[in-house]
């Protein structure tokens, strides 16, 4: 039992880090870029790319409009849970509603993305019968947990303020996502450790970020040993709020505005 649950929560985190090449793909403009966003997509049954990543995620990061962005005191878990219920929900009843009026270009990418879900699961299947469907369906199931685990902690406790047009304030180094400076980090998700540049600057080139450092909040440790904290609730707090909090008093010095998270 313990070797193969072992085994499922090590091809599951391959997942993740496909997820990485799937997102880094997905942000180039070039059409074979795309198209093999929603092959690995679907290959990893997560439609996440293909629909709202941009629209949503990219759009009201750091708000309280974005569910993957988590909230200051949230722990893991309901953050999770949270993502399931909205995020998820949504993305699968785009994918169920055929007839939801959509632009061409994402119509093409709703029908690639469902040919390669089809094609993997036929491939497990005769490769592998029921247990291969079954270990393709937990890959994706904790691929996608992991990726949201990732998003957990570089987004944890940011949140932009709000204008007094009711606009939120533009995406800065300070105000969108934890980076990470840890060379294994950015070597397994191909630069992803410099998230707030990436928010900032999407269509940037993977191999060019890192280079605007100066100004970004950086994470103590690595993504490896902050997810392990994630999972004790206290823990992460105890590290991770004095942080925000003293980071929220800089700003409230220097704008002279409150700055609520």
């Amino acid at each position: 039992m313990w070797e193969k649950f072992a085994l499922l929560n090590s091809t599951g985190s391959t997942g993740l880090f496909g997820l990485a090449v799937v997102h880094e793909l997905a942000h180039k403009r070039d059409k074979i870029c795309q198209a093999l966003s929603v092959l690995g997509a679907g290959m990893n049954i997560n439609p996440n790319f293909v629909f709202d990543h941009f629209s949503i995620h990219h759009a009201q990061a750091a708000t309280h409009k974005d569910p993957q962005t988590a909230l200051f005191g949230e722990a893991f878990l309901p953050f999770f849970l949270r993502v399931v219920r909205v995020n998820h929900t949504r993305h699968w009843a785009k994918v169920l509603n055929i007839r939801q009026r959509m632009t061409l270009e994402k119509a093409d990418k709703l029908v690639g993305w469902c040919a390669s879900v089809i094609l993997t699961i036929f491939i497990c299947f005769k490769l592998g019968g029921t247990s291969g469907l079954f270990l393709l369906f937990v890959h994706s199931f904790i691929g996608c947990f992991y990726l949201e685990l990732l998003s957990y902690i570089q987004h944890y406790g940011m949140m932009r303020k709000v204008l007094s047009n009711g606009e939120y304030e533009p995406m800065n180094l300070q105000n969108t996502a934890w980076d990470s400076d840890f060379f294994m980090d950015n070597v397994f998700f191909w630069q992803g450790g410099y998230h707030a540049e990436h928010h900032v600057e999407p269509s940037k080139l993977y191999n060019l970020c890192g280079n605007t450092k100066v100004g970004s909040l950086k994470l103590p440790v690595g993504f490896m040993p902050t997810s392990f904290m994630t999972m004790v609730p206290s823990l992460w707090f105890y590290v991770m709020n004095p942080r925000l909090l003293t980071h929220k008093d800089q700003i409230e010095k220097s704008t002279k505005q409150s700055y609520l998270f």
